[in-house]
C-alpha cells in the first residue's frame, strides 16, 4: 500500500480522542518518517544514473524536511493548547446536586398533597402550640428565645415555617393523639421550607419513616441517611456528582430530616433513637420528628432525658365552628342534600359522637370522604349511630375503601 494511503488509513482508524491528544501526531510522525525512507531507498536503488537519483533524493529529503516541520507543529500545539474541559469544585458539584434534590423532593410532596387533598379547597384548620407539660421540653432558652410565639395553624403554614426558623437549633417535635394530623402539618411545613420562596442556604427538607432507622447498625442519623436518600432518590447517583453525593450534603448541612412516625415503632427502639439523636447530632443539627403523645412521653420518661434544645408542640381540638366552616366550604354552592341538620348538631353538640369525631382533622376527612366527595345524603350524620363517637367512625371506616375506590377509579 502507497505510504500517503497508509497514512490516511490510520488517521481514519484513530478514535477521536486519540486524534486531538499527543499519540496521533506521534504516531503520524514515525509514519511519514518510515514511508519517506522506503520512497528514497526505493529510488536510490532502481536509478541508474546517480544524478537523476540525487535530485530524487533532493526532492525527497526537501519533502520530509516539510513533513517533519507540520508535525512538530502539530505536536508542539497539541502540547501548548489550553485544555477546554474544566471539572467543576467540590462546591458547585454539591450546589448541583443540592439542586437536583430540591426538586425531586419538591416534586415529590406536591403531588401527595393532591392525592391527600391537602389544599383542596383549604387545609384544615388545626392550631399548634407548645406542650403543657415542661418535663417534655428543654430549658426554653435552650430551644429559643420567641418560644411565647410559637403557635399557629395548618391553614397558615407561613407562620409556622417562620417560628421553626426562629428556634435556636431548628429542632421540633409534632405530637398529638391518632388522627390530629402530625404527619400532614410535616407534609405542609416540607411543602413551603422546599418551595419556590425557600432560602437556597437553607437545607432541603427530606421525609423518612423513621421505622427504617436501625441504631445498632447506623449509631449516627447522617449515617443511616446516607445510604437511605440515594435508595429513595437514585438520581443522586448520578456520574456529575461524583461518589457519595448524599454523605456529602449531610456533612455540609443540607439535608433537613423529617423523621415520622416514631409512636410506630416499638418502645426499645423509640428510646434509642431518642438517645442517639441526642448523642451524636452536632449544634447545627437540624430535624423534625413526629410522634403520638402517649408513646412520646412514655419514652421521654424511660430515658429520662429530653431531646436536647428541641420545641414540643401538639394541637388543639377543632372547633365547631371551624369544623363547620370547612365542611361547608368542601361542599359546592348549591349541596345535593340538605347539610341543615348537620349545623345544627355542631352547634348545639346535640349528637356526641359527631362532635367527637369532628375535633379532629381524620374525622373531617372520613366526612369529607364518604359524603361530601360523592354527593351521598348525610342524614346518618345525625341518627343514632352520631351517638358515639367510636360506633359513627366504625360506621365511615365500612365505608372508605369503596368510597375511595369511586371517587379514584383505577387506571390501566
Amino acid at each position: 500500500m502507497p505510504a500517503h494511503l497508509v497514512l490516511l488509513h490510520v488517521i481514519f482508524r484513530s478514535r477521536n480522542d486519540e486524534i486531538m491528544s499527543g499519540s496521533f501526531w506521534k504516531w503520524a510522525a514515525i509514519i511519514v518518517f518510515v514511508a519517506m525512507m522506503s520512497a528514497m531507498g526505493f529510488f536510490l536503488f532502481m536509478q541508474a544514473d546517480l544524478a537523476k537519483a540525487d535530485q530524487w533524493a533532493s526532492v525527497i529529503g526537501a519533502f520530509i524536511g516539510l513533513s517533519s516541520l507540520a508535525v512538530g507543529l502539530g505536536i508542539f500545539t497539541d502540547r501548548r493548547a489550553p485544555s477546554t474541559s474544566t471539572s467543576a469544585s467540590p462546591e458547585d458539584t454539591i450546589a448541583a446536586a443540592k439542586k437536583a434534590l430540591t426538586g425531586l423532593v419538591f416534586q415529590q410532596w406536591r403531588t401527595e398533597a393532591a392525592i391527600r387533598s391537602l389544599d383542596d379547597p383549604e387545609p384544615i384548620p388545626i392550631s399548634w402550640h407548645l406542650v403543657d407539660d415542661a418535663g417534655l421540653m428543654d430549658h426554653p432558652r435552650l430551644v429559643g428565645e420567641h418560644l411565647l410565639a410559637f403557635r399557629g395553624s395548618n391553614d397558615q403554614i407561613p407562620g409556622l415555617a417562620q417560628a421553626f426558623r426562629k428556634l435556636r437549633r431548628r429542632r421540633l417535635v409534632i405530637t398529638g393523639s391518632p388522627g390530629t394530623g402530625k404527619t400532614t402539618l410535616a407534609i405542609q411545613l416540607l411543602l413551603h421550607l422546599v418551595g419556590p420562596e425557600r432560602d437556597e442556604a437553607d437545607p432541603v427538607p427530606v421525609l423518612v419513616p423513621v421505622n427504617g432507622w436501625d441504631t445498632s447498625v447506623h449509631p449516627r442519623l447522617h449515617d443511616w441517611l446516607a445510604v437511605r436518600l440515594p435508595r429513595d432518590y437514585p438520581a443522586l447517583n448520578a456520574p456529575q456528582f461524583g461518589t457519595g453525593a448524599a454523605k456529602a450534603l449531610l456533612d455540609h448541612g443540607h439535608i433537613l430530616p423529617i423523621l415520622d412516625g416514631l409512636d410506630e415503632i416499638p418502645a426499645p427502639a423509640r428510646i434509642a433513637v431518642i438517645s442517639a439523636l441526642n448523642r451524636w447530632l452536632a449544634e447545627g443539627d437540624q430535624f423534625i420528628l413526629t410522634s403520638r403523645s402517649a408513646e412520646y412521653t412514655t419514652a421521654i420518661e424511660q430515658v429520662r432525658d429530653v431531646l436536647t434544645a428541641t420545641a414540643v408542640i401538639a394541637p388543639a381540638a377543632i372547633t365547631p365552628a371551624d369544623a363547620e366552616t370547612y365542611l361547608r366550604t368542601s361542599l359546592p354552592p348549591m349541596p345535593r342534600h340538605d347539610w341543615t341538620p348537620i349545623w345544627v348538631a355542631l352547634h348545639n353538640a346535640s349528637h356526641p359522637g359527631l362532635s367527637r369525631l369532628t375535633e379532629t382533622a381524620l374525622g373531617l376527612w372520613l366526612i369529607r370522604t364518604i359524603y361530601i366527595t360523592p354527593a351521598a345524603d348525610p342524614t346518618l350524620l345525625t341518627g343514632p349511630l352520631a351517638q358515639q363517637k367510636a360506633t359513627l367512625r366504625a360506621h365511615l371506616f365500612d365505608h372508605l375503601i369503596a368510597a375511595v375506590i369511586d371517587s379514584r377509579p383505577p387506571q390501566p
